[in-house]
């Protein structure tokens, strides 16, 4: 694990992502850190899943642009309105500088990101949720 420490918190990560292998991908590696991964294609999807059991999501992983109703900023949005304990970790390919008050969440995450660039983002996101849990 390249000296990454494995986490051992009982909530799950949230992975919102419409490119299938990406979000295979980012599955395999955040697997790798400990608590239990989600993955789902859209933002609707993940606002759904949120419904249910946002009580045991610490972390929200999305890009920001995805299909159907809800993109992954607004996705982001309802998360810190609705969940404000989910910390949410926002990734796009795109130009950014278009976007506004990214800096309003967690932390930003440009692709084409590297494995550990992943994997340690998202810790640090994890340890920021509960300091307790690495």
């Amino acid at each position: 694990m390249n000296g990454v420490g494995k986490c051992t918190t009982e909530k799950k990560i949230l992975i919102v992502e419409d490119t299938d292998y990406l979000r295979f991908l980012m599955t395999e590696v955040l697997d790798s850190i400990g608590p239990r991964v989600e993955a789902l294609p859209t933002a609707d999807d993940g606002y759904s899943y949120l419904q249910e059991h946002g009580q045991n999501v610490a972390v929200l992983v999305t890009d920001i642009r995805t299909p159907e109703r809800l993109d992954g900023v607004d996705l982001a949005k309802l998360v810190a309105n609705k969940w404000p304990h989910i910390k949410v970790l926002l990734t796009s390919g795109y130009n950014t500088n278009l976007l506004s008050n990214l800096d309003t969440f967690d932390q930003f995450l440009a692709k084409p990101w590297s494995r550990d660039q992943l994997r340690g983002t998202v810790l640090k996101v994890l340890e920021e949720a509960d300091p307790s849990s690495t």
